[in-house]
């Protein structure tokens, strides 16, 4: 069976489904609704590391990919999401910003901003920021992740609630590693200071102080309108494992 071309997201719509990136040639958005195509900055696509095929390899210290800004605002910004991805951690990684907008701390109790991403052995974590004393809200999920495996990764916010689910597979080995609950403060829109605001990135949290460069393996980001469910996190982990054992 002649299988180096299937890409992920091609097989069957996905509901609300927002953006799509296969990561597999270029950061180009499938999702076919408000394109966000990405731009890519000292990228490299590894056909050693993807799901039938190639994924975007970020080498901490220059690599992301700029996705804009306006265009995500919904629903990263004003709304409910999920965001899934598919990472491979490498030797000598010390964290990875999945998607990050100008995540920053000002003078005082003053945070703008908006962050998702993983730590070796700190698992996921989410920040969302509105700029006002009160604003500061982070959930983390604690995981211990082993280098050189194929992982997927999930994270919903429900802005109705606040209410945050982390999803973490070990795809090739099979099986849930982390389902992670939690709640964040703020219910209302992310916050951005013009200052420190340079568009969402994958792989980079840019700041204009103290940049962070994400180092590892990354592909088919999916970015939903919606809250996912344990159900179909399962299910998508079972088609990615799936799909591996036709190697």
């Amino acid at each position: 069976m002649e299988v180096q071309n299937v890409t992920l997201g091609q097989k069957a719509a996905m509901a609300n489904l927002a953006f799509g990136y296969h990561l597999n040639a270029n950061s180009n958005d499938f999702a076919g609704g408000l394109v966000q195509n990405g731009t890519d900055y000292n990228i490299t696509y590894d056909a050693a590391n993807g799901i039938l095929g190639p994924a975007a390899s970020f080498n901490g210290t220059t690599s992301r990919i700029l996705l804009g800004s306006g265009d995500l605002n919904t629903p990263m910004t004003n709304g409910t999401w999920t965001v899934v991805c598919v990472f491979r951690p490498v030797t000598g990684w010390s964290s990875f910003p999945i998607i990050s907008r100008g995540l920053v701390s000002t003078a005082g109790p003053t945070y703008y901003g908006i962050d998702l991403g993983i730590t070796p052995t700190g698992g996921m974590s989410i920040s969302r920021n509105i700029g006002s004393s009160t604003n500061f809200s982070a959930v983390s999920g604690n995981y211990t992740f082993v280098d050189n495996q194929l992982y997927l990764l999930g994270c919903s916010y429900n802005k109705t609630n606040g209410a945050v689910v982390f999803y973490i597979y070990k795809i090739r080995s099979g099986g849930l590693s982390l389902i992670a609950t939690g709640t964040v403060s703020q219910t209302v829109s992310v916050a951005f200071h013009s200052s420190y605001d340079q568009g969402y990135n994958l792989g980079a949290r840019l700041r204009n102080v103290s940049n962070l460069y994400g180092k590892g393996i990354l592909g088919e980001v999916l970015i939903f309108s919606d809250v996912r469910t344990a159900a179909w996190f399962r299910s998508y982990a079972l088609q990615l494992k799936g799909m591996l054992d036709l190697d």
